[in-house]
């Protein structure tokens, strides 16, 4: 009878944790979101409409995605331990910035909507690089191209997994601009000027091998295919980092000891293991 007891109370605060996630979170128009009990995971995915940049309506989903996030995980609520985001665009992670919008504002002469539109993107990555105030572990997860603010976004996370075949750069000084969305901060801080005045205004597009050349990174994992899932265990030794994982983002504050030990299983093969992730921190 007391284990029929301790099941029915199980099930119970199962329902209840269930119940306390909120539906808005699941109805993003341009984020696409799964919750995961066992991994006590929530896996998030861009969903643009059109072209895959931060366009107005996705930056007004990721503010909402933060807020219900926040208020609804974390100690005393739905457990949470990781924060991945993914991409459904086909071979792109994120272009960034919305060049179309960033043309007809100052078409328009608008500097306080253009300006207006850069304090939502910084004010989402601060968020970000300090987890939302909560004890989780946060994961970009990139299957093609990273550019421009795409990149950036990149760098507020904790870790960085990526496909082998994935790219990265900052052409911004293709158009007359440069990264204001926190690169020059964050990669002065853990490469050093040189080498973030090199990479912001090189132009250059970066394969995830050629940075292991870099001190400050590691190797990247290997092709990851698009039927393939990462899946999320706890390590057999406490507070032990798998060999293939680094953190890619300076901690903001305390983080959970929970390190996650992250797998690709395909649909069709047998599961095997990523053997890195990309090391961007000092």
């Amino acid at each position: 009878m007391s284990d029929s007891n301790s099941d029915a109370a199980a099930l119970l605060q199962q329902a209840r944790l269930r119940l306390s996630i909120p539906d808005d979170l699941f109805a993003l128009s341009e984020l696409d979101v799964l919750y995961s009990e066992r991994e006590e995971a929530l896996w998030s995915y861009m969903r643009p409409s059109g072209r895959p940049s931060f366009t107005p309506p996705m930056l007004a989903d990721f503010g909402n995605w933060q807020r219900l996030i926040a208020a609804h995980f974390g100690p005393d609520r739905v457990p949470l331990k990781y924060l991945i985001l993914g991409s459904r665009a086909p071979g792109v992670f994120c272009f960034g910035g919305d060049l179309e919008l960033f043309a007809n504002l100052i078409r328009d002469g608008n500097r306080d909507a253009l300006a207006a539109y850069g304090y939502r993107c910084v004010e989402i990555l601060h968020r970000n690089m300090h987890s939302l105030d909560l004890p989780i572990l946060t994961i970009g997860m990139v299957q093609g191209q990273a550019l421009g603010g795409g990149f950036e976004a990149l760098l507020s996370f904790d870790y960085i997994i990526a496909e082998r075949g994935s790219s990265f750069g900052l052409p911004e000084v293709m158009f007359g601009l440069f990264p204001g969305m926190g690169a020059h901060a964050i990669l002065s801080r853990r490469l050093g000027q040189a080498m973030a005045d090199r990479i912001i205004m090189g132009n250059e597009t970066y394969r995830p091998k050629p940075c292991m050349k870099w001190a400050s990174f590691s190797t990247w994992p290997s092709r990851v295919k698009a039927k393939q899932q990462c899946v999320i265990s706890s390590p057999s030794r406490a507070g032990a980092t798998p060999a293939w994982l680094v953190r890619a983002a300076p901690a903001a504050g305390p983080t959970t000891s929970a390190w996650p030990n992250c797998a690709t299983s395909s649909t069709i093969g047998p599961t095997r293991h990523c053997n890195c992730v990309s090391r961007i921190s000092s």
